[in-house]
């Protein structure tokens, strides 16, 4: 075998290595529709009964009272939080596709509940050998309520307005391996964490995550269930 013909099959040999990226990962963001719901109700009966009322209810409740104001402004300031905040906002659906030689996995799942997914990059001099990222997504929601509290003629209107802060934390470890399947490398990414704060009275927020593999520009909404659990401790 002459020099010529050596030269050529090697060239073919890298170019097939190099050029035979069999990995791949991609997403799709589908936004939320924004929910519809009364985040108030009018009450039939006196202010002070229906405050003494809604005080005793809210103690009993999951919710943490933080303040509250009858005589000069019918305020009452409640916390809370959750670990599955899916149930309560609304931030749309991802569908995460992850190929590597035969294998194929599909994640689907709401962008607001905690789930798992990989992401494979490419790495070495010319990017051709995976880097497989097994992703941990963590989320909490936490809301700040505001409850107001008016007169109005015999009866009382209750109005619900609520701050929401959603997190997400990102965590997992990954796996470098080379042009033939064999690892490499392994170890753990680097954990980051990221929020939106929102309201349930004004025009949706947007926020890039800047984590890999995060839908850029993520909306969310609050689904109404927050405000009509509190609005439903009230007997009407």
């Amino acid at each position: 075998m002459n020099r010529t013909i050596c030269l050529i099959i090697t060239s073919l040999i890298i170019t097939n290595l190099l050029g035979c990226k069999n990995f791949s990962s991609s997403y799709v963001y589908l936004p939320p529709n924004k929910a519809k719901y009364d985040n108030e109700v009018f009450i039939d009966r006196p202010f002070s009964v229906v405050w003494d009322e809604l005080i005793e209810q809210l103690s009993k409740s999951i919710f943490v009272i933080s303040n509250f104001e009858k005589a000069s402004s019918g305020i009452i300031d409640l916390l809370f939080s959750t670990d599955t905040p899916e149930e309560y906002v609304d931030c749309g659906r991802t569908t995460w596709t992850h190929k590597n030689r035969s294998d194929k996995e599909v994640r689907i799942y709401k962008t607001a509940e905690s789930s798992t997914y990989k992401n494979v990059l490419g790495g070495g001099t010319f990017r051709p050998s995976p880097i497989i990222e097994s992703v941990i997504r963590e989320t909490s929601l936490e809301g700040r309520i505001n409850i107001f509290v008016a007169p109005e003629g015999d009866g009382t209107r209750i109005t619900v307005n609520c701050r929401y802060t959603f997190k997400v934390n990102i965590s997992g470890d990954y796996e470098s391996k080379n042009v033939y399947g064999g690892v490499k490398d392994s170890g753990s990414l680097p954990s980051s964490s990221s929020e939106i704060i929102f309201l349930n009275t004004i025009q949706v927020k947007k926020n890039n995550w800047e984590t890999s593999g995060e839908p850029e520009n993520t909306k969310c909404y609050s689904t109404g269930r927050l405000e009509q659990e509190i609005l439903n401790l009230i007997k009407q």
